[in-house]
């Protein structure tokens, strides 16, 4: 089928006869598939079996199993790096043309593969199934993107004019392995799009999936192998933290692509101490709701953000700081959009809202809800259906208003399907209490005053902004149309992922200047 105009804001692209007909055949195989199936780790271009494994099941139904998964221990994690070490000054060497032909070969497979990596996604990770083919197609549209970037800048260099008798050029180079460590909730489309970028610069790189997300590494690995890329070049671990922690603290690591929490990516800074780290640390996202907004456009929108994936995107709207008057209105409103959200098990047709990616998770969650219930002005949750409710890791949609400004639901990372509004009097009032976070990400704002938009635009502090955007308040930057990065404690560069500068960090300028003998 054709995914054109298919975006994370665009879900009617996808919903079609043949869509649902060729998502429930994969979904069918690989019900049938995961249930006995091992998930192997590889390392030099093998795969490896014999280690310890860990059970794994669906998040949007316990009785589903998934087969078990493959740990690595600390050899594992050396071997890999030496891999990639020595593939290295061969893939280094090779044009930037071979490799863009490599990765642009794996972008075709996981295209072709689409609806087998879909259906996995959903039993992995409990995203639906208009969720997960849009995750899909990000990791189809991230490769070639930054492969058509790679080809516009003529191999990254740069000719001066001549001084005298000396030749000078600036040329871009990698700097030799990278870790790339990415995130449960974009487990195949953020890994693949950082390894890309690392590889078409020239390095190598190891994979470590999150222990949550074991398939949706070994997914992409097949289809590596499939693209022939040589051996060692791409390299894939699974485990728990400690896995992480061996792998960033190998000293042969140059470098580190990551994706998760603030936490994380700050130790991985401090562990790799002054080599580069391209990380995406997550966000305390804020919608801005003035008097002139329109209500109807920006309820639908803070829903869509605070709600889809129940909360657990980097972006998700996780507070709306709203004009006073329009406090109560407002959030009934998105209460309202939440209630009429079909919740159910990710890969059934009607669902818009599954899971969350584990127990722990739902119970990190409960503990704020009790929070808010205990300290707003107004409570409202939107029950989990009885048929769910010990099914899988389901939780409620909830809508807290007015915490006591400070509160720590105003300003920690949740990862959970709770948005907040704050009562303000002004713009100006909004942006203070927006830009009062360790976080950076994403932020958006409804208003039809001129100039409320200029001064949002001009102090607001985040990486992302949207101003009267009805498909997403906070969420849903989309490859080829908005990058994506965070400031502050969301990111490490200030340069934005899918974006004009996004490769340049995974090398390094030389000069050159050269006398002719």
């Amino acid at each position: 089928m054709s995914t054109q105009g298919l975006t994370h804001a665009n879900w009617s692209a996808a919903d079609s006869a043949e869509f649902h007909a060729a998502y429930d055949s994969a979904l069918r195989a690989a019900t049938n598939e995961a249930t006995s199936r091992q998930w192997p780790i590889h390392v030099a271009g093998n795969w490896h079996h014999d280690r310890p494994v860990f059970s794994h099941t669906s998040p949007g139904d316990r009785s589903v199993a998934l087969g078990s998964a493959t740990c690595a221990n600390e050899g594992d994690v050396d071997a890999a790096v030496a891999a990639a070490r020595a593939a290295y000054p061969s893939w280094r060497g090779l044009a930037v043309s071979d490799r863009l032909t490599l990765v642009r070969r794996l972008a075709d497979l996981i295209d072709a593969n689409r609806y087998r990596v879909a259906a996995y996604l959903s039993l992995e990770i409990g995203k639906n199934r208009y969720e997960s083919i849009t995750e899909v197609q990000e990791a189809v549209e991230l490769l070639r993107f930054y492969a058509d970037a790679a080809e516009s800048e003529d191999g990254f260099v740069t000719h001066y004019p001549p001084l005298g008798n000396e030749e000078s050029v600036s040329v871009l180079r990698p700097y030799g392995v990278w870790a790339i460590l990415g995130p449960f909730n974009f487990p195949f489309a953020l890994t693949a799009g950082m390894s890309a970028a690392a590889l078409i610069m020239g390095n190598t790189v190891v994979i470590k999936t999150p222990d949550l997300t074991p398939i949706a590494g070994v997914l992409l690995m097949e289809l590596v192998e499939s693209a022939d890329f040589p051996v060692g070049v791409v390299n894939l671990l699974a485990g728990g933290a400690e896995v992480g922690k061996e792998l960033t603290a190998n000293p042969e690591i140059a470098g580190a692509g990551f994706t998760g929490s603030m936490e994380v990516g700050q130790a991985i800074r401090r562990t790799l101490d002054g080599r580069p780290v391209v990380a995406e640390m997550g966000g305390k996202n804020a919608a801005i709701v003035m008097s002139s907004a329109d209500l109807d456009v920006a309820a639908e929108a803070i829903a869509r953000s605070a709600f889809r994936y129940s909360g657990q995107k980097c972006s998700a709207c996780s507070r709306v700081f709203v004009h006073n008057r329009l406090t109560d209105q407002l959030a009934e409103a998105v209460a309202a959009q939440a209630a009429a959200m079909t919740r159910g098990t990710p890969w059934d047709k009607e669902t818009v809202v599954g899971p969350l990616i584990n127990q722990a998770a739902g119970e990190r969650i409960a503990a704020a809800f009790d929070a808010a219930a205990r300290d707003a002005r107004s409570f409202t949750v939107t029950e989990v259906p009885e048929e769910l409710v010990d099914l899988g890791a389901y939780s409620g949609l909830g809508v807290a208003v007015d915490l006591p400004m400070g509160h720590g639901l105003l300003r920690q990372e949740l990862f959970a399907p709770l948005v907040v509004f704050q009562s303000v009097s002004s713009v100006e009032e909004a942006i203070t209490a927006t830009n009062d976070t360790p976080f950076g990400l994403t932020a958006g704002l409804y208003t039809s005053d001129r100039g409320e938009i200029e001064v949002f635009l001009d102090r607001i502090e985040a990486g992302v902004v949207y101003v009267n955007r009805s498909s997403g308040a906070t969420t849903g930057a989309w490859v080829g149309h908005q990058s994506f990065g965070g400031w502050k404690g969301s990111g490490s560069t200030g340069a934005n992922a899918h974006g004009a500068y996004y490769l340049h960090q995974f090398a390094r300028e030389q000069s050159r200047t050269v006398v002719a003998p």
